[in-house]
């Protein structure tokens, strides 16, 4: 009887021990699964935070992208527009420029015509002026001829009223000049005056010297219409060497034309 009694409350406490058990664990299961419904819904809300964030990130980063794209599409038109303004600013200035272009060069071949009409007047002018120069030439050469002749001719026809030393004087300058002695010695130095001179044509060159006692030259004037300097200084040493015959009384006045042709470089001398 107490072997059943035991029995029966060894029965009751196990089923006791097992109620209680269960309802530990079902206590416990259900803790256990509020913690991990609350762990989930914690969880689920940081990721749903996360993705709220990293939405509002991507859509920042969306909003910045567009915004500079935005941004650089202005910034091209209005380089476009600027570029597309300067391109017809330069169109305009080429067509400008063209235009100055075929303007100077019309304006030049208009001034190159004038200039060759100015250089033909020019040489006209000159070849003019030759042939003035040369018929200037051949009067003034006839006028030195002539007059020349002209105070030969009145030295020679003059009738003096001077006494003693002037008497003497005017009565040698009637008489003619005679020729130098020493002429062909000295020709070879005025020919090379003139073959160094760069003149041309026919020059004459008029001399007054007068001859002393001993037969000396003392040259007085010594001019030229149309020889150059050098030839009327040649000229002047020439005449000033020569010597002629010696006389009691100087001779006075005496006058030679020296005509000096540079063409043909002629030695052969009036006198």
């Amino acid at each position: 009887m107490y072997k059943n009694l035991i029995i029966s409350w060894a029965a009751v406490l196990a089923l006791l021990i097992s109620i209680g058990g269960g309802i530990y664990l079902v206590d416990y299961v259900d803790t256990n699964i509020a913690d991990a419904k609350r762990q989930a819904i914690a969880r689920s809300q940081r990721v749903e935070a996360g993705w709220n964030s990293s939405e509002l990130n991507l859509a920042s980063k969306i909003t910045v992208l567009g915004d500079s794209f935005n941004n650089h599409v202005n910034a091209s038109y209005l380089q476009q527009t600027q570029t597309d303004s300067s391109i017809d600013n330069l169109v305009q200035d080429l067509e400008r420029l063209s235009a100055l272009h075929d303007s100077t060069a019309a304006e030049l071949s208009r001034a190159l015509r004038g200039q060759e009409e100015i250089r033909n007047q020019v040489q006209l002018l000159q070849s003019e002026a030759t042939a003035v120069l040369e018929f200037l030439e051949e009067i003034n050469n006839a006028l030195i001829l002539l007059r020349t002749r002209l105070d030969s001719i009145e030295g020679q026809s003059t009738e003096t009223e001077f006494s003693g030393e002037d008497e003497t004087a005017q009565s040698a300058y009637s008489q003619a000049c005679p020729s130098p002695l020493n002429r062909e010695d000295h020709l070879p130095s005025l020919q090379r005056a003139m073959d160094r001179s760069p003149a041309s044509g026919t020059h004459a060159v008029v001399v007054k010297f007068d001859i002393q006692e001993d037969g000396s030259t003392a040259v007085r004037d010594t001019a030229s219409v149309t020889a150059p300097n050098n030839l009327v200084r040649a000229v002047d040493r020439y005449v000033s060497r020569l010597s002629f015959v010696e006389q009691e009384t100087p001779l006075i006045g005496c006058e030679r034309i020296v005509k000096l042709n540079m063409g043909e470089r002629s030695r052969r001398m009036p006198w």
